[in-house]
């Protein structure tokens, strides 16, 4: 923008330098440099007010008032939030006209002064749901705003109201989001996600659980979505949507019909309005008319905004609002119970949900669902996750990471531990939220003993939940791959070479495993495919033969990064990848496998608090089952020695022989190695195992 700014100026483009000016004052804004930002703000506005571009001054003003609203110098916010309002009028800027008011509508919420902004934002609303409909994410904005302002004045009935038609709204957009350069997509992304958390959690606060999982699960969509480049089939698959309680069902459809008729209108108008700029001559009367229609149905939309509030409060006092949650969440709960009941293996669920100040704790068992909180703050939480992963990688050192992991054991087990107990849990299925996904709960320390020496734990993903019931085939056979050599291969982001060094393990890991012929020791069928063999091609064609092996063990560097799938590599032989873009875009056939598993992952956690939330290593897992898998075995970091293949080989003898689970496989294949009495029993060459999806 700087150098932009010197050659406007060198050519006299005023118009160009007063842009450049403006997007040097948001840039400033956002780096928090809020003097800078006012600066190119008000060189700005004096140079468009100058040469009379009413548009950009407008746009201007509306800037200048969003950094003092940063500084909380709400007065000044106010007036130049007014200013921009009255040109944008004077224009007919409609949706500037929407945005002025919107922004106006938060000041006055952060005054406290609740009347005027419910007033600002209902003509806002009013205008977004005219012009742009149910399926903008301006539209979503208001809305939200709309229902923090009911949060405000202590309505949580409204406010969830509101707010899951918010969501609703931003699960449609995702269209209109393609088009968005990627700093405002990341910035919108992350404002997107926080929306998600804030309805999650004013659902949680109201006892809403079954709810609260439905909003979660499409934060998980939105993250998948993200991973796999916006890809336009991908958004129109993911269609969920929150769906209206029995007493919200009548307000639902009325808010519906309320934006219905102003959509009808505002379409004629605005069309009536194109062919007037067009120079095509429309009749007075009927342009009377259409206004005349038009402020009809706006008075209509408030009018019913203020019927539908009163009827929502008077829900929240009546005492039979509690026993038809009550029920509610009974029934929507249902499903998911009678799900773990008839997995059996004592399973339950725990949904995680990280909020600004704590952990929220969904725990869902065969007989009932509560929910408990952790008070933390997120970036204090996100230094402990930090911290025990760094300690256990530095095992080598014996670093003592036993108190790190029972702090967060407190955190996150503690507050349901009695109810785990009372439900004889034995396998935990676990959701987990950001950064929480880093974190190898297996090695969470009580003080006594190791997570996962009293429960088998799996990570459930978006597209494992339809998947939970259906049983393995008996005889398992392997198609194993791998790289044993080292690498020299180019970043498929930064084009800049990445040197893998060899690992010599794996040529022993599938042999042990793998006997090709009965001469070989190995411990199962199947065929191998090491280094020049291993390459994309035979892949696919092991892939989609006939009769594919319902196991698919890679022992090879597997990078997984933050970011959408092209960042993230699988190394292949003859020193070349295969990206998670490509498994997708191609469409690679995982049908016919049980298990995929990966034995080298790194999964760098990364100080990127806007990229680095752990969504690459559920997204992964997500998208190989979108493609056929059962389930997936993968490593939060890599362990290069020979403990990997003690323990794939412990892991598959297990469930092959003991024929038990792939969960509980994996807990004694761990246990094993907990109690070996060697180096292997430190939790940096067993905790980083996970399974994801289908663990039966």
């Amino acid at each position: 923008y700087q150098q932009s700014l010197a050659i406007k100026r060198e050519l006299g483009d005023r118009n160009g330098e007063a842009n450049s000016l403006n997007n040097l004052g948001i840039v400033y804004k956002s780096l928090g440099q809020y003097p800078q930002a006012l600066n190119y703000h008000q060189q700005s506005l004096a140079i468009r007010r100058k040469i009379g571009e009413r548009n950009g001054e407008a746009d201007t003003l509306n800037n200048l008032g969003n950094v003092y609203t940063s500084l909380d110098q709400y007065p000044q916010a106010l007036d130049y939030y007014r200013q921009s309002l009255t040109i944008v009028r004077e224009l007919g800027d409609r949706n500037g006209e929407a945005s002025s008011l919107n922004n106006l509508g938060r000041v006055y919420t952060s005054l406290s002064q609740y009347l005027q902004a419910l007033d600002y934002y209902q003509q806002s609303l009013a205008i977004t749901e005219q012009l742009l409909g149910e399926s903008h994410p301006d539209t979503a904005v208001v809305l939200l705003n709309y229902a923090k302002l009911q949060r405000a004045l202590d309505q949580t009935t409204r406010a969830i109201f509101y707010g899951k038609r918010a969501i609703n709204v931003l699960q449609a957009s995702r269209e209109s989001n393609r088009q968005l350069s990627d700093e405002l997509r990341k910035s919108f992304l992350k404002s997107k996600e926080s929306s998600y958390r804030t309805v999650a959690d004013w659902l949680l606060e109201a006892g809403r659980l079954a709810e609260a999982e439905q909003v979660l699960a499409m934060l998980k969509e939105e993250e998948h979505y993200q991973y796999l480049r916006r890809n336009q089939s991908a958004a129109k698959m993911l269609n969920t949507r929150t769906i209206c309680t029995r007493w919200e069902e009548e307000h639902c459809q009325h808010y519906q019909q309320l934006s219905n008729d102003l959509r009808e209108v505002g379409m004629v108008w605005q069309e009536t309005e194109k062919q007037v700029r067009a120079g095509v001559e429309v009749e007075q009367k009927r342009l009377n008319e259409l206004q005349q229609r038009l402020k009809i149905r706006k008075m209509a939309f408030g009018q019913g905004l203020m019927q539908i509030n009163t009827s929502l409060s008077a829900w929240q006092g009546n005492p039979e609002y509690k026993l038809h949650v009550e029920k509610d969440i009974l029934q929507r709960s249902n499903r998911l119970r009678r799900s773990l009941k008839e997995l059996g293996h004592g399973a339950v669920s725990l949904h995680y949900l990280l909020m600004d100040d704590g952990v929220r704790i969904i725990l869902t068992t065969p007989d009932k669902q509560l929910t408990r909180n952790s008070e933390i703050k997120l970036a204090t939480l996100r230094r402990k996750v930090g911290a025990m992963r760094q300690a256990l990688l530095r095992q080598q050192e014996q670093v003592d990471n036993k108190a790190l992991s029972e702090e967060l054991y407190a955190l996150l087990i503690s507050p349901v531990a009695d109810e785990l107990a009372a439900a004889n849990a034995q396998t935990l299925m676990v959701s987990l939220d950001g950064i929480l996904r880093y974190l190898p709960f297996a090695a969470l320390f009580d003080g006594q003993q190791f997570l996962i020496e009293r429960y088998a734990i799996n990570f459930q993903t978006l597209a494992a939940r339809t998947d939970l019931n259906i049983r393995p085939q008996p005889n398992w056979q392997i198609s194993g791959f791998g790289v044993s050599q080292a690498a020299d291969v180019v970043d498929p982001v930064t084009l800049k070479p990445i040197n893998f060094v060899s690992l010599p393990f794996v040529a022993t890991e599938l042999k042990t495993l793998i006997r090709q012929n009965e001469k070989e020791a190995g411990l199962l069928p199947g065929e191998i495919y090491l280094d020049e063999a291993f390459s994309k091609q035979k892949l696919t064609q092991v892939l989609t033969r006939e009769q594919p092996s319902p196991v698919i063990h890679i022992g090879s560097h597997f990078e997984l990064r933050p970011g959408d799938n092209s960042r993230s590599f699988l190394l292949l032989g003859q020193n070349t990848i295969l990206t998670m873009a490509e498994v997708y875009d191609e469409n690679l056939d995982f049908s016919g496998a049980d298990l995929v598993t990966l034995s080298a992952c790194d999964t760098a956690m990364g100080e990127d608090n806007a990229l680095s939330n752990g969504a690459e290593i559920e997204s992964f897992g997500v998208l190989v089952q979108e493609l056929g898998a059962k389930s997936v075995m993968a490593t939060l970091w890599p362990v290069i020695d020979e403990s990997t293949s003690f323990f794939m080989k412990s892991f598959y003898q297990l469930r092959e022989q003991n024929k038990l689970t792939k969960a509980e496989a994996l807990r004694q294949a761990q246990l094993s190695m907990i109690t070996s009495g060697d180096k292997f029993s430190q939790p940096y060459y067993w905790a980083p195992f996970v399974l994801m999806g289908n663990w039966l």
